[in-house]
């Protein structure tokens, strides 16, 4: 499981998305709280 900072996954959401398809699980966090993941379908 990897995180990611919201203002980090706004500016690279691209890369992220090329890394959640290739079957990583992201974990979404503002100031340091996880607030929400993202992982495939």
């Amino acid at each position: 499981m990897n995180t990611v900072g919201i203002r980090e996954l706004k500016a690279q959401l691209s890369r992220h998305l090329k890394r959640v398809r290739a079957g990583a699980r992201l974990v979404i966090t503002e100031r340091g709280r996880a607030i929400a993941s993202i992982q495939p379908v």
